[in-house]
C-alpha cells in the first residue's frame, strides 16, 4: 500500500497534519452476530519549505497549593504558537525546577503548530517540609525563554497527626496512671485511720 500527498501550487510554510487509518476489514459472519473491524490510525507531519516560525511559550503550572508528601502532581500547559511543531524529548525534554538541584521531569511529548498541550508530571520525594517554588522554562524557540511558576507547601499532616494522637495518647496514660496512684495513696490513708481508730478503741477498753 502507498500514499500519495498532493501538495498545491502555494501551499503555506510548515507543518500539515494527516490522518491515515489502516482498517482491515471484519471476517463475515452470520446476520445478527457481532463482527469486529480492527485498524490502526497514523499521524503524518509534512513540512512545507517557507518561512519557519519557531514560538513556544508555557503559559500555566499548576500543582496542590498543600500537598502531604510525594507524589506531587504538577501540571504545565505548553503553547506552541509557531507554523511547525515542537518536540519536549531526550535533553529537551521539559523539566519542573523544585529548587535545591531538584528537577522533576515530564514525559516526551510534542506540540502541534498553533496548539496547546497540557502535560502532567509527578514529583516524587519532595522534602519533609518546605515552602517550594517549583518553576517551568521553555525556550521560546528565538533566542529567550518563558517561564511559569507555582508554589506548593509540603507539610507532613499524616506525621502530625500521629505525634498529636501520641501525645494525647500518652497524656491519657499518664493521667490514668496519676489518678491510680492517687487512688491507691487514700486507700493506704483510709486503712492507716481505720487502724488509728481500732488502736484508740482499744486502748480505751484497756483503760476501763
Amino acid at each position: 500500500m502507498s500514499v500519495a500527498v498532493g501538495v498545491p501550487e502555494r501551499p503555506e510554510p510548515g507543518d500539515h497534519q494527516i490522518g491515515i487509518t489502516f482498517v482491515v476489514p471484519a471476517a463475515r459472519s452470520a446476520p445478527g452476530n457481532v463482527s469486529l473491524q480492527r485498524g490502526i490510525g497514523v499521524q503524518l507531519l509534512v513540512q512545507v519549505p517557507g518561512d519557519v516560525v519557531r514560538s513556544v511559550d508555557v503559559t500555566d503550572l499548576d500543582g496542590p497549593w498543600l500537598a502531604d508528601g510525594g507524589p506531587v502532581r504538577l501540571e504545565a500547559t505548553v503553547r506552541n504558537r509557531g507554523n511547525v511543531h515542537h518536540d519536549f524529548v531526550g535533553p529537551g525534554r521539559l523539566v519542573v525546577d523544585a529548587g535545591g538541584g531538584r528537577r522533576v521531569p515530564f514525559e516526551d511529548f510534542t506540540v502541534l503548530r498553533d496548539s496547546s498541550r497540557v502535560v502532567v508530571t509527578e514529583w516524587h520525594g519532595p522534602p519533609l517540609f518546605c515552602i517550594c517554588r517549583v518553576t517551568v522554562r521553555v525556550p521560546d524557540g528565538q533566542g529567550g525563554t518563558t517561564e511559569a511558576t507555582a508554589r506548593v507547601i509540603v507539610l507532613p499532616l499524616r506525621l502530625i497527626a500521629a505525634a498529636l494522637l501520641l501525645m494525647v495518647g500518652s497524656a491519657v496514660v499518664a493521667r490514668e496512671r496519676r489518678r491510680r496512684r492517687r487512688a491507691a495513696l487514700e486507700r493506704q490513708l483510709a486503712e492507716v485511720r481505720r487502724q488509728a481508730r481500732e488502736d484508740a478503741v482499744r486502748e480505751v477498753s484497756r483503760a476501763t
